[in-house]
């Protein structure tokens, strides 16, 4: 009997959770890496902690880690929660989000200040075309967005960043 219901167990973990990933991605100026992080899903929860570990002072663009969803079947349909230094003499990044649809930014917006090497936790809910972030110290926040199906990845752009991350299907 402890076997059948030690199984059973594992089979409903295993079935929930897609598991932990760390994954140290860089990219030169002006240029992304991305990873994906798991299979399409209709619902889903990514915790991630992020930090970035080198900015480049150079960028054609400014540094940003990412942690989102795109569409399955259009990569230029996402959303992205950000860390991103704005500018080379800022002392701090700021985190928040943006909604992409046909590879156009259609919602920004900002959350909190974080200093350069302070890691940034927040937690991910997508479920029916809606995303809700969770940062401790703030209030959550909800943004309704067009994707269906979407595909979990982590990205960084003139930079350098640690992400570890935990998926989580519903």
């Amino acid at each position: 009997m402890k076997k059948i219901v030690f199984t059973i167990v594992l089979f409903l973990v295993s079935s929930i959770c897609y598991g932990d990933k760390y994954a140290k991605l860089s990219a030169p100026p002006g240029h992304y890496d991305s990873v994906d992080l798991g299979a399409a899903s209709e619902e889903m929860e990514i915790d991630a902690n992020i930090i970035f570990t080198s900015f480049d002072r150079s960028a054609e663009w400014p540094p940003g880690a990412y942690v989102g969803f795109y569409d399955e079947n259009d990569r230029n349909n996402k959303f992205q929660f950000l860390i991103m230094r704005n500018k080379k003499t800022d002392n701090y990044v700021v985190a928040g989000y943006r909604v992409i649809e046909s590879g156009k930014e259609v919602k920004v917006a900002s959350i909190s200040y974080y200093a350069l090497n302070e890691k940034v936790s927040p937690t991910l809910k997508y479920s029916k075309g809606k995303v809700r972030i969770c940062i401790s110290g703030h209030d959550p926040v909800e943004i309704t967005t067009k994707l269906q199906k979407v595909v979990p990845y982590i990205s960084v752009s003139s930079g350098e960043a640690e992400f570890e991350v935990a998926l989580k299907k519903k």
